[in-house]
């Protein structure tokens, strides 16, 4: 039945939200460590990451809720919303992604 079976929701987080968990910790120490100016790069990775990380995990929380997943009852459609405002709050991500030079 595809992503939908009861093993894939209690399945540990998928490896693109542990690379999006494992950027946040690094640039928070880089952060630091050598201040923002020293890692331009890891946070145009995380401005990139991390919209898109939350309109696609309300995504898909809204395709297990069905039809309730976007009415006012849940926060999901309020959730899927700001994940796709992020990503033009923080600037277009190919401006991100030439500041990050080969991680595409």
């Amino acid at each position: 039945m595809g992503s939908l079976e009861p093993t894939a929701i209690n399945s540990p987080p998928s490896p693109r939200l542990h690379a999006g968990q494992i950027a946040g910790f690094v640039s928070a120490s880089l952060i630091g460590q050598v201040g923002d100016k020293g890692v331009r790069r890891e946070i145009s990775m995380i401005r990139v990451i991390a919209p898109t990380l939350l309109a696609t995990i309300a995504d898909r929380a809204m395709q297990m809720f069905g039809a309730m997943g976007v009415s006012p009852d849940t926060p999901l459609a309020d959730l899927y919303t700001a994940g796709r405002v992020l990503r033009f709050a923080n600037g277009p991500d190919e401006v991100h992604l030439q500041l990050s030079p080969g991680w595409r």
